[in-house]
């Protein structure tokens, strides 16, 4: 692995550690001012993790075809046996710090999309319960 990968991967593993934190650190719904900045900071995230995702699956993929080319041992193709999947999982372990690190930032793109449209949805429904709750205060009166 080159220099410049390991420091790519490092870049990357600090990323990570900056928006698992930020996962962790979500503020609570009822702090609207400090969710609103929480959340666009979280949303600035996604473009650069899906970005980010499929740099590091290229770099994985010409790793892998690397080491296709460079011939598999054949004890290792007997137990391969032709799927992909356990070929996929050779140049996993052939290449471990990179497939960690490409599925770390797949794995966090996916949760800051399940965690933005699920924010959407309760800010949504806090606002219609602060509307139905404002029409009934001057009934009430």
């Amino acid at each position: 692995m080159t220099d410049a990968l390991q420091k790519q991967i490092a870049a990357w593993r600090e990323a990570c550690k900056h928006v698992d934190d930020l996962v962790k650190n979500c503020p609570p719904l009822s702090d609207m001012e400090v969710l609103h900045s929480w959340f666009q900071e979280v949303h600035g995230w996604l473009a650069y993790l899906a970005t980010e995702q499929s740099r590091a699956e290229t770099y994985f993929a010409v790793h892998f075809s690397a080491l296709i080319d460079s011939g598999i041992p054949e004890d290792a193709m007997k137990v391969i046996k032709g799927s992909s999947t356990s070929l996929e999982r050779y140049a996993a372990g052939k290449e471990p710090e990179l497939y960690e690190i490409w599925q770390k930032l797949a794995g966090l793109n996916d949760a800051i999309k399940t965690i933005l449209y699920d924010m959407r949805t309760n800010i949504a429904t806090l606002r219609e319960a602060d509307k139905r709750d404002a029409m009934h205060a001057p009934a009430q009166k």
